[in-house]
């Protein structure tokens, strides 16, 4: 899982669906948030992004 990068999926979520991980916009941590204004743990940024799941290729 990650944040999303391109402006479509780059959007603060208003509405958080159960059993989805969301990324902070700020710092890019991955949460399984329960509501769309909470606080992240690791950079206290209040704003989050559906994360999405993509393959690596390096």
């Amino acid at each position: 899982m990650s944040l999303p990068l391109f402006p479509h999926q780059y959007q603060a979520v208003k509405q958080i669906d159960s059993g989805t991980c969301y990324a902070c916009m700020h710092c890019g941590y991955i949460d399984n948030i329960s509501k769309p204004n909470q606080t992240c743990a690791r950079c206290e940024c209040d704003d989050w992004a559906q994360a999405i799941n993509v393959e690596v290729i390096e």
